[in-house]
């Protein structure tokens, strides 16, 4: 048992993530739109003119200036899918089992499951306490774990106004 979250939660993401490639001269330039709970993307990947190189993450693909040419589009929903031009390269719908990938079995786009790595640090919350004990069933100590962690978060919160 991990992961255990309650209520809402909420990301939204703006602005853009820009990946330079000096040796290539290129650039992938990504905006995100969130506004009206969309959580789209567009941008390209393109040849890049040395002399009006811009590497500000607040412009928009739309009004950057450096692009040379466009190798290729970008488009889709951070949540879900991801195109270069019209070739979807992602779609959560679409995950495949390694098996299925190692044996070439499936006409979706292969990708495999995020698995856990078995070497994970202690921090992983694999390993707290209190969700040990919840999935064995023993309340009481689940609680007790779950009191004195966040017992320590607060102390260490006081900690760091201090400073």
């Amino acid at each position: 048992m991990s992961g255990i979250l309650f209520g809402t939660m909420q990301l939204y993401l703006h602005n853009s993530m820009i990946f330079h490639d000096k040796e290539n001269e290129l650039k992938g330039h990504v905006t995100f739109d969130s506004s009206n709970y969309t959580d789209k993307l567009k941008g390209s990947i393109y040849k890049f003119n040395k002399q009006k190189l811009q590497l500000d993450t607040s412009i928009p693909i739309n009004k950057v200036k450096d692009i040379s040419y466009e190798i290729c589009s970008i488009k889709g929903n951070w949540q879900s899918s991801l195109y270069f031009d019209e070739a979807k390269v992602w779609d959560i719908d679409q995950v495949v089992s390694a098996e299925k990938v190692k044996s070439k079995e499936s006409n979706k786009v292969l990708q495999c499951p995020p698995l856990p790595v078995p070497n994970s640090l202690p921090s992983d919350s694999r390993y707290r306490e209190d969700l040990i004990w919840l999935k064995k069933s023993e309340i009481p100590n689940g609680e007790q774990w779950k009191q004195w962690l966040e017992d320590q978060q607060r102390h260490e919160e006081k900690l760091r106004e201090h400073k």
